[in-house]
């Protein structure tokens, strides 16, 4: 589970990547699950990308 900006969440979520998660009764529109399914390079890859990404959105608001 990452927090990512809400647009790149959305493009996660419909490339079928991740799903949204849900905090209480609504899905959260910048959280999301992502599996570990796939290649090993592949998901390292992918989730260096989002520890990134989720590190500079929330230190800086981005």
């Amino acid at each position: 589970m990452v927090k990512v900006p809400a647009d790149l969440a959305a493009e996660l979520v419909d490339a079928g990547t991740a799903t949204r998660v849900r905090m209480g009764r609504s899905p959260a529109r910048e959280w999301v699950a992502v599996p570990r399914a796939g290649a090993p390079d592949e998901v390292r890859s992918l989730w260096a990308r989002l520890v990134h990404v989720s590190y500079d959105h929330v230190t800086t608001g981005a």
